[in-house]
Parts: C-alpha cells; sequence; structure tokens
C-alpha cells in the first residue's frame, strides 16, 4: 500500500487541478479525505488488535470510492462552497477520481507484511457484487515494511520508501501548481464588466 504521504500528494494536486481559484482550506481537506478516506477500514481492526484485518475490503472497491466522492463532492457544492466558481460536475469528477485513486495506487504497491498475518492480500475491487481480491498487478512502488512493535517502522528502507515518495509527491504537487488551466485564465464576469468599462 503506499502511505498516507503518498496519497496526500495526489489529493494536493487534484485539488489545485480541479479549482478555478486558489483552493481553501475546506477544499484541500475535502481532498484529502477523499485520497485516504479508504484507509479508514485500519481503525476496526486496531481496536480488536489485528491491525490488518479489514484493510483492504469493501472501502478499497470501485463502488466506494464513487459514491464517496460523489458525497464529498456534495459536500463541498452544497455546504463548504456554495456559490463558488467552481461547478459541481468538475468537483464530482475531480472528487470521483481522487478516490479511485487510491485503490489504484495501492494496486502498484506491494507490501511487507512479513510480521502480520495477512489474510486480505489484495484489493477487494468488484465489492458488493464480489469478495474476489484482486492484486497487486505490478511491483511499481515498494510498500513500507510494518511490524507488530509500531516503533520499528522506522527503519532504512521505510525512510527511503518515504524519501521516494515525498519526492515523487513534490514534484507531482509543484507540477500541479505550475500548470496553466484554460479555466484559470478564463476572467470572471465581473471582472469582464470591469475590463469593458475600463
Amino acid at each position: 500500500m503506499a502511505t498516507p504521504l503518498f496519497h496526500s500528494a495526489v489529493a494536493i494536486s487534484a485539488a489545485q487541478l480541479a479549482c478555478r481559484e486558489k483552493p481553501s482550506c475546506s477544499v484541500y481537506l475535502v481532498f484529502l479525505t477523499a485520497a485516504n478516506i479508504a484507509d479508514m477500514d485500519l481503525l476496526p481492526g486496531l481496536l480488536a488488535g489485528k491491525p490488518l484485518e479489514y484493510h483492504h475490503l469493501a472501502a478499497h472497491s470501485l463502488a466506494f470510492a464513487l459514491v464517496m466522492g460523489g458525497a464529498l463532492a456534495t459536500l463541498l457544492w452544497k455546504v463548504l462552497s456554495p456559490g463558488g466558481n467552481t461547478p459541481y460536475r468538475t468537483w464530482l469528477g475531480a472528487l470521483a477520481l481522487t478516490c479511485l485513486s487510491h485503490p489504484a495506487l495501492d494496486l502498484v504497491t506491494y507490501d511487507s507484511f512479513n510480521q502480520f498475518p495477512v489474510q486480505n492480500y489484495g484489493l477487494e475491487l468488484g465489492w458488493p457484487l464480489s469478495p474476489r481480491l484482486i492484486g497487486p498487478i505490478g511491483h511499481v512502488l515498494p510498500g513500507p515494511y510494518f511490524t507488530v512493535d509500531w516503533h520499528d517502522w522506522i527503519i532504512a528502507d521505510n525512510l527511503k520508501i518515504f524519501a521516494t515518495e515525498g519526492a515523487i509527491g513534490a514534484a507531482l504537487v509543484a507540477s500541479a501548481a505550475g500548470f496553466r488551466r484554460p479555466w484559470a485564465r478564463l476572467p470572471y464576469p465581473e471582472a469582464a464588466g470591469q475590463d469593458a468599462n475600463g
């Protein structure tokens, strides 16, 4: 699985690309939630003392990602930025893709779960239609090595993974920030009226 660092970099980039204006803190928060919400399935296992018992199941499915993308887009459109300049369909598409990026990144990440008993190797992408676990489809990105003892997570291999993901994520965010969005160059209606009068 990719770390929250990499998922968050995707979220920040998506927020920058989706907005017509500079994203607000609430927009960033919604996109960060979209990119990381699938890993909330770790909480029941952590509470039960079996950290990965429910990981990579329904919360990593395509249906969950699309429903959460729609719910978060509605929240952003109706509650957090009503009357904003970004159309609902843009929020919907960007947040659905951000939610889908989580299982996509996890599909190309191989995990080192040598210390945990793992029954869920792969993702339950087809839930609720199919309980079949799919993946990983490649070993593009290494996943962090986890042990039962949390203090053992800071090892050289994990630090290399965090550094790699941080570098790729920073490049992704910087690219999105510098991307010239065609809709960002369109004048706002009030600006167009001022130009015509002045």
